[in-house]
């Protein structure tokens, strides 16, 4: 059968866990770190400019709603407010679904959006990227107790989800397609995708990271091609069961901030304070507190 990509619906679902009552995927029930504030606003400086930062609410530890879910909270929110205490402006978040974010930025709502975009040629088209804040893998999420799953060739009859509209769509696509065609080959995430290629599984995309983390966790699929920052967050989630399933992926993603093309001077700004924070310690310090560890790069 051909790869078919298709939405995954998650009504009708009876007796979940307690980790997933009354929650949905617009109101999500996250643990946060104890020194996190619902909205961060610099008070040691005064600010020239006040920038709107809009982000997807599902992406913790890199964004996610606060707990009254009228804000952002995470490390793009705390890693913006530091460059804006070195570039004099501040922010204030709203949170937008991912297939939104570009469209806000070209209606003037957004002047800055994230939630780990990933640096692609074809988002070059339509924003300009910051300089990038980090670099990351794809690794499979699975249940902790699942022995069968330990590279992509195992995915052959499992159910695999990804998230609509990223690039772990899109790697999920080349990679489950080479090894069709060629069982020994190294998975390059570069190839392209033709039509018509035969491949003995099915591909799932669901809406938010949450949903697919509801799915993987309730049984729904067998496994989540997913960012090894989120990832690496979930599987701390001792209630879930899940584990993570390191890949030999060639292709590395790098995760930057985006502004609507031609705003340079806002970009530039965003760069500069990036630089500062990268340099005087306030990202490591920055990151120790989403990721518990220290940055690999």
């Amino acid at each position: 059968m051909k790869l078919k990509t298709k939405h995954f619906l998650l009504a009708g679902l009876l007796a979940l866990p307690l980790f997933f009552t009354a929650c949905s995927d617009n109101q999500y029930s996250e643990a946060m770190p104890d020194n996190v504030e619902n909205l961060i606003r610099p008070n040691n400086y005064t600010s020239d400019k006040v920038y709107t930062f809009m982000a997807e609410p599902s992406k913790m530890p890199l964004t996610a709603r606060d707990e009254v879910g009228n804000n952002l909270i995470g490390f793009e929110v705390d890693l913006l407010t530091e460059i804006g205490k070195r570039e004099n402006f501040e922010i204030k978040t709203r949170p937008q679904a991912l297939s939104g974010l570009v469209r806000a930025l070209d209606e003037g709502s957004a002047d800055i959006i994230g939630s780990g975009l990933t640096v692609t040629d074809d988002m070059k088209n339509q924003v300009d990227f910051t300089q990038f804040y980090m670099t990351v893998g794809y690794v499979l999420l699975v249940k902790e107790d699942d022995s069968q799953i330990n590279s992509i060739p195992d995915l052959v009859g499992k159910r695999l989800l990804v998230q609509e509209g990223t690039t772990a769509q899109e790697i999920a696509n080349a990679a489950l397609i080479l090894l069709a065609n060629n069982s020994n080959a190294k998975v390059d995430a570069h190839i392209q995708v033709s039509e018509g290629t035969v491949v003995p599984w099915e591909t799932t995309s669901v809406p938010t990271v949450y949903s697919g983390i509801r799915a993987l966790a309730t049984g729904e699929a067998d496994a989540m091609l997913l960012d090894m920052p989120l990832a690496l967050y979930y599987q701390k989630r001792k209630e879930l069961g899940l584990k993570v399933i390191p890949l030999k992926l060639k292709r590395g993603e790098q995760y930057a901030f985006a502004v609507r093309k031609g705003r340079k001077e806002l970009r530039q700004k965003i760069n500069s304070g990036l630089g500062k924070v990268l340099t005087d310690g306030t990202y490591r310090k920055l990151y120790r507190k989403w990721f518990d560890s220290d940055p690999t790069w």
